[in-house]
């Protein structure tokens, strides 16, 4: 059988130096395993795949796997062999991007090649290392064999020689998969959204994981998976007997409702700027990227993830901010192609760039400083398929009939030092603590006025036109209310500050 020009391509196994052979005993097969692999030797001997050896260091097993339709396919035990060899880190195309480059063609045809590996040649110098033993004789490999580390990356290096100048353009290639291309959105597999949509309500827990697999292959079409799927999650980490009640069926009916009729996502255009919508609820966040063609919004991808353990425990600003991070290291391809609009309703900009951040978010802003990132208020959403995303907090009630924020001080001071903490909750409920030391000698109530400016300072930066201050200094809270005067002229210029913000 022709193959490709070893002067071309041909697969080495550069062995790390030093590593010590490894023969395998022969393992004992049942008789119809062994004719089956005679019946295979004898193929590959045939297409001169394969060649007799008679001295060799290195010896693998051979292994079979049937079929689903009922016939053996034989496979080699390389793992001592794998084990010595370095990955090979030459790039494999991401599924994701293979996904969105095939959107919007009307015809794709798709294509694997025919006993693609074996048309690699290998290295003559590797090729006795290739040795494995059946209960005739023992043979190596001529060419590439399946099961070899590196295969699939000496096989993409390949392909992408052969079709350069066409992969992207008219083609997409992974690995030995190939797609043509002739120019719709891209469209959840039918096939497992029947499956679903057919399955009957879960007996036991392994009905249940099943769902859940089934739920993860959908994720990049289903808006908020996570949170849809948070009652079936839960369910398998109750170590307790199997209970599935209405609460679990009323989650299962709702998904089939969903993927009756799924969404239709969308491929971006090089450059064009992306929209990113945020929802947070207790147990889960979700994005969806977004764009926007003559007005009209198009979702490109859903991303989702249960929060777990001290996740639960964020702040509701920062199961925003790590909604963000998630969506950001889910969408890296988009995010490092396109600018991204973020848009939001809560000061999520003003918390992450404040330079006095502390913790998990100042690791999270200097993670997303690499980046195009800006923030803009919401609009309305025009898109059905973006419904769940018209509230940013799912779990906050909307009916919020004030515009003000709340401010809470307290300072305190030994001889080792001065400080104090700040509060900030917004009108829905958002609240986000900060830590003040003061390196200067300083009296109680000064400590209580400076832990009250720098929280008139921030709120201030987040755009707050009506603002309550709490403090338990009853001669600070009775000042600044005209309600006692300051004789100490240090009191008299803080008081000059926060009387303009009553």
């Amino acid at each position: 059988m022709p193959g490709i020009d070893p002067n071309f391509i041909c697969h080495k196994l550069s062995i790390i130096p030093g590593s010590k052979p490894v023969a395998q005993r022969k393992r004992k097969v049942s008789a119809e395993k062994a004719a089956a692999i005679e019946e295979k030797v004898a193929e590959l001997l045939r297409a001169g795949f394969i060649r007799e050896i008679d001295y060799t260091d290195w010896l693998a097993n051979t292994v079979l796997v049937k079929k689903p339709n009922g016939k053996w396919r034989m496979c080699v035990d390389y793992t001592d062999l794998n084990k010595v060899c370095p990955k090979d880190q030459y790039p494999l195309p991401v599924i994701d991007k293979l996904v969105d480059s095939s959107a919007g063609y009307k015809l794709l045809s798709f294509m694997d090649a025919y006993s693609g590996y074996n048309k690699i040649p290998m290295f003559p110098a590797d090729q006795d290392k290739t040795a494995f033993i059946t209960d005739k004789a023992t043979y190596c490999y001529n060419v590439m064999p399946f099961g070899l580390k590196n295969a699939g990356a000496t096989y993409q290096r390949m392909m992408n020689k052969v079709f350069q100048g066409m992969i992207g353009r008219n083609m997409e290639v992974y690995i030995d998969d190939i797609i043509a291309k002739s120019r719709q959105g891209i469209e959840a597999n039918p096939d497992k959204c029947k499956a679903i949509l057919e399955m009957r309500s879960p007996a036991n827990l392994k009905e249940v994981q099943q769902l859940t697999g089934r739920v993860a292959a959908l994720s990049r079409f289903l808006s908020q998976a996570a949170r849809k799927a948070l009652p079936w999650y839960q369910l398998l980490r109750k170590n307790k007997e199997f209970l599935w009640d209405e609460h679990y069926e009323q989650a299962f009916v709702q998904l089939k409702e969903y993927l009756s009729s799924p969404p239709v996502l969308h491929s971006p255009l090089p450059g064009e700027n992306l929209i990113l919508y945020m929802s947070v609820a207790e147990a889960a966040v979700s994005s969806v990227l977004v764009r926007e063609d003559s007005g009209i919004e198009a979702p490109v991808y859903f991303v989702s993830r249960a929060l777990q353990g001290p996740e639960l425990r964020y702040q509701k600003l920062e199961k925003l901010a790590y909604c963000l991070v998630t969506s950001a290291r889910r969408l890296r391809q988009y995010f490092q192609a396109h600018r991204i609009l973020v848009r939001t309703a809560q000061p999520l900009r003003q918390v992450l760039h404040k330079p006095d951040l502390a913790g998990r978010m100042v690791s999270w802003s200097v993670e997303l400083s690499e980046f195009d990132i800006t923030y803009e208020p919401r609009k309305a959403m025009k898109s059905q398929a973006l419904a769940d995303f018209i509230t940013e907090f799912t779990d906050i009630p909307s009916d919020i009939s004030q515009n003000l924020w709340s401010v809470y001080v307290d300072g305190s001071s030994n001889k080792k030092g001065a400080g104090a903490g700040v509060i900030i909750e917004n009108p829905e409920g958002l609240c986000m603590e900060y830590s003040l030391k003061f390196e200067f000698q300083t009296s109680n109530n000064q400590e209580e006025y400076e832990a009250v400016l720098a929280g008139l300072k921030m709120v201030h930066e987040f755009g707050a036109e009506r603002v309550s201050v709490f403090s338990d200094s009853q001669l600070v809270v009775s000042q600044i209310k005209g309600q006692y005067s300051a004789k100490e002229p240090i009191l008299q210029k803080y008081l000059e500050e926060p009387s303009n913000c009553k």
